[in-house]
């Protein structure tokens, strides 16, 4: 009776929970597909400031991300791309400063770029269920220089959130629509 207990027990272990499962059929997806596109509504917390803003991303492994601000209306067309070696911005010469998060380790603009890139990439530390959603939480960089960035996907196993925090304090929160693999624009 008592191996017959044991065999049950664990048996039932392995039908548990498939959250980190579904992390890793993202990243498989992203990187199958050469990219993903989506769009975000950002908000970035710089302590008595914040801002606002929208941006359509289109993200490669292997060549980075292409933002496209779309909201508010004052700076919509602005361009950046993010890769391993910085961000550029471009529009007419304008100059844009959303500030820095995170002790200069994060700019607001590259919240896309960090969250795809994080999404195939880095150490997914844990993952479980939120509600209805799945959350999975990645790390990128180490000690002082760590930012975590925490990922829900719905029930179809696409990203619909976003945050991003350096040493325990949310920076930049997404909201995150018309995920696409392989990427759209």
């Amino acid at each position: 009776v008592p191996m017959m207990l044991l065999c049950l027990l664990l048996c039932a272990c392995g039908g548990g929970d498939d959250t980190m499962q579904q992390a890793l059929d993202l990243r498989s997806e992203i990187l199958r597909a050469g990219g993903c596109s989506f769009s975000a509504q950002i908000a970035a917390n710089l302590g008595e400031d914040a801002y606002v803003f929208a941006m359509d991303c289109v993200f490669s492994p292997d060549t980075g991300a292409d933002m496209t601000i779309t909201a508010p209306e004052e700076i919509a067309g602005l361009t950046a791309h993010s890769a391993a070696d910085g961000i550029t911005l471009s529009f007419d010469d304008t100059l844009l400063d959303l500030g820095d998060l995170a002790a200069g380790k994060v700019s607001a603009l590259t919240g896309p770029a960090l969250a795809a890139g994080s999404w195939t990439q880095d150490y997914i530390r844990d993952a479980g269920r939120d509600g209805d959603l799945t959350r999975f939480t990645c790390l990128k960089g180490f000690d002082t220089d760590q930012l975590q960035i925490d990922t829900w996907l719905n029930d179809q196993g696409v990203p619909c959130r976003c945050e991003i925090s350096s040493d325990g304090i949310l920076i930049l929160t997404m909201q995150i629509t018309n995920f696409a693999c392989p990427p759209v624009g």
